[in-house]
């Protein structure tokens, strides 16, 4: 997801915003913090997020859809935060797999995309089991282990 914001946001600033606001909704999912995130990741964000997803219609472009998922796929993901509706965190997860679909036959043209949505459907549940298994108390260190644990995954 970083990726392609980093590629298609001019404005450093706003994808410094949008990378730290990712950090900060991964490391809150730990249990202790999780049931306070709505505290800290406030609704105005979802606003902000959605003022700046891509028009593809104006810009139709691989790298401009792939941000597009993303930050969809955030936003969906502030919904939940703020709204507790499972179903937005579905949404986030089934635009993170139409971006694996979109990445697989456009950016690295594969024939069938069905291997890399395999492998994101996995990521997507160790990940979901490695936010389940965090620490209570967590610090700096665990936050740059989860971080070097999550590269893995990054998409290029």
């Amino acid at each position: 997801m970083e990726t392609y914001l980093h590629k298609y946001f001019v404005n450093k600033e706003l994808t410094s915003f949008l990378i730290r606001l990712i950090d900060d909704i991964f490391f809150q999912c730990t249990s202790e913090r999780f049931k306070n995130i709505a505290d800290t990741i406030s609704l105005d964000k979802e606003k902000y997020i959605e003022e700046y997803i891509p028009d593809t219609d104006d810009d139709g472009s691989c790298v401009a859809v792939l941000a597009q998922n993303a930050m969809i796929a955030l936003s969906y993901c502030l919904n939940f935060i703020n709204e507790e509706d499972v179903t937005a965190i579905e949404y986030c997860s089934k635009k993170m797999i139409e971006t694996v679909d979109i990445y697989a036959l456009s950016v690295l043209q594969q024939d069938s995309s069905d291997e890399l949505i395999s492998q994101e459907t996995a990521i997507q549940l160790r990940i979901l089991n490695m936010i389940k298994n965090m620490n209570y108390h967590i610090n700096e260190n665990d936050i740059n282990g989860y971080r070097k644990q999550l590269e893995q995954y990054k998409m290029t």
